[in-house]
């Protein structure tokens, strides 16, 4: 096999465009031998696929943005997908061109998008595929707030986006009319300077019981000044600290030692403590919400108890 072609091969997941074999010395009387000697097939009209590479999902996507053409990458819920974030899946593979390229669609959706700042432009795992922060805003029009909103928290959780890449791409989306910036928006202005987003989609769960029970919810709390006592799932009103366990990860001795232990860190420096466990969260949500109430209520009585004591009495 000629070398430049070993090379481009191993670089594209054992496909490579026509053009590209032009470019590299392969005229169209090159093509057919090698397509004869079967080192060769075609995978589309555009792109050919060396017979000896294995088929895998990159080269199936490499596939569909070689035939597509210069300037296209894996993008919207495929980019979501490839880049790990729950929820979405590779099929059917999302191509993204610039708006004034015309090509029909092969077995893979092309989307024609207005823009796609370089800065956006990616290589994961041998793909070009969209940022993170602009596969969310591509996918922004076509999904629901409130899936858009956990795919947000969750990919910024995994710590392939921030609050500073999304408010930035947000100025310069923002101002062309794209569908979804309307949501985009109103999903970064809840999540103000500071903002943590849950670790796990079970937080995801109990963030959403608390707050649509009205209550000032903060998530991801370093709590202990001077002495840190570590950091927490939520805090409550500032009063009140919930945290969410698993009957998996914290039915063992050594787990129930150190909650224990941790507790007593945070009730020294004067917080309520309550544990709230993944199986009232799934099948009984409102017996959390009445929990956590509770545990208010009695945080705030315990304070007034202690302001109407007179120090002077003792």
């Amino acid at each position: 096999m000629n070398q430049a072609v070993s090379l481009l091969s191993a670089l594209q997941h054992g496909v490579i465009a026509r053009r590209q074999l032009v470019e590299i010395g392969f005229d169209t009387r090159r093509i057919r031998t090698a397509l004869a000697a079967g080192w060769m097939e075609l995978a589309t009209p555009r792109v050919v696929r060396v017979t000896s590479a294995p088929r895998t999902p990159a080269q199936e996507i490499t596939t569909a943005i070689l035939h597509t053409g210069n300037g296209a990458l894996l993008s919207h819920a495929s980019a979501l997908a490839w880049w790990g974030v729950p929820g979405f899946t590779l099929e059917p593979i999302t191509i993204a061109i610039p708006r004034w390229r015309r090509i029909e669609d092969g077995p893979w959706q092309v989307r024609h998008v207005t823009v796609i700042p370089d800065e956006q432009r990616k290589l994961h795992q041998g793909v070009a595929i969209a940022s993170p922060a602009l596969a969310l805003f591509q996918v922004a029009g076509d999904i629901s707030r409130e899936r858009l909103a956990i795919a947000l928290d969750r990919a910024w959780s995994m710590r392939l986006t921030s609050g500073s890449q999304l408010h930035a791409l947000l100025d310069r989306l923002g101002r062309r009319g794209r569908d979804g910036i309307a949501n985009m928006r109103v999903i970064l202005a809840e999540r103000g300077p500071g903002y943590q987003p849950p670790q796990s989609g079970l937080e995801q769960r109990v963030l959403k019981i608390l707050s649509g029970g009205g209550l000032d919810v903060r998530n991801q709390v370093d709590l202990g000044g001077e002495e840190w006592a570590g950091r927490v799932d939520f805090v409550v009103d500032d009063r009140v600290v919930v945290e969410v366990q698993s009957e998996r990860y914290h039915t063992s001795l050594t787990d129930r030692t150190r909650d224990a232990q941790r507790r007593e860190r945070l009730e020294s420096q004067g917080m309520v403590v309550l544990e709230v466990w993944d199986s009232d969260i799934f099948s009984r949500p409102w017996t959390v919400l009445a929990a956590v109430r509770a545990a208010l209520y009695s945080s705030i009585a315990s304070v007034d108890s202690a302001v109407r004591v007179d120090p002077s009495s003792s």
